[in-house]
């Protein structure tokens, strides 16, 4: 199944519904089912200021927040459906989306749906959209791509 790869907290952002774009330096016309990976890659200072300031500005979602240490690193955490993906420049987002996103010129949002939560550790990952194999997606989770 296509993945993306990010780092943390910006996968769990994606995976708790407070992140509901991803922005990229190049579009995509594809419309389909899309899992998210966690990044090996440790949470660095200016995510963890992320993460309280958050907290402090944003109290409604301070409970939605982990722990520094809970954040999940080499793991599958979600899959969405990506919906749309449009020019930075074309629309205005919400303080929140603003605040985790890269909004910057020349910039695409990826609008991302139907988030499902799920976990399947030890997985690495890669740049750009890769694919996941779907044998190893748990029926459990019900995606429709597996064999």
């Amino acid at each position: 199944m296509l993945t993306l790869t990010l780092w943390q907290p910006y996968a769990t952002f994606i995976a708790l519904g407070i992140k509901e774009f991803e922005t990229r330096s190049w579009s995509t016309n594809r419309r389909e089912p899309l899992l998210i990976h966690a990044a090996k890659r440790p949470l660095g200072d200016d995510e963890k200021y992320l993460i309280e300031h958050l907290s402090r500005k944003f109290p409604v979602i301070g409970n939605l927040l982990l722990p520094i240490t809970d954040y999940p690193l080499g793991a599958i955490i979600c899959q969405v459906n990506i919906v749309d993906c449009v020019p930075t420049n074309s629309f205005t987002p919400n303080n929140l989306e603003r605040m985790v996103g890269g909004w910057g010129e020349g910039r695409y949002a990826w609008k991302f749906e139907d988030v499902q939560t799920m976990y399947i550790p030890d997985v690495s990952g890669k740049q750009g959209l890769w694919n996941f194999p779907d044998n190893q997606i748990p029926k459990i989770f019900g995606i429709s791509t597996l064999v």
